[in-house]
């Protein structure tokens, strides 16, 4: 869930510019899930287990870390929130129904960049 923007290159940007506008090609995406599958698989991930104490990773000044500079106060729970589903998400990708304790610290330095 990381997202890093920046400007395309001159030729993509011509490109951009003489095509068609992108938020319409979206809608000619074919689905990959029907809507019942991916709600069930949603669900999935919310019975994943996350023990409260890799919750208590993910939160606030206990996921603090001098790596993270930009984060000095640790992430805003919203952010927590996020890692913890993104972590129950890879457990039940990788056949798991919980999120193993050492999935926290590479979970979370891939959402919060160093500066």
């Amino acid at each position: 869930m990381r997202i890093s923007l920046g400007y395309p290159d001159r030729a993509a940007e011509r490109d951009l510019l003489a095509g068609h506008d992108r938020r319409e090609m979206v809608d000619a995406l074919p689905s990959l899930l029907t809507a019942p599958e991916l709600q069930t698989l949603q669900r999935k991930v919310q019975e994943v287990h996350a023990a409260r104490t890799f919750a208590g990773l993910c939160a606030g000044p206990d996921c603090r870390d001098p790596l993270w500079p930009v984060v000095p106060d640790g992430p805003e729970p919203r952010a927590g929130i996020a890692v913890v589903r993104a972590a129950k998400a890879q457990a039940l990708l990788g056949g798991r129904d919980y999120v193993a304790q050492t999935m926290s610290r590479p979970s979370c330095r891939k959402l919060w960049p160093t500066a």
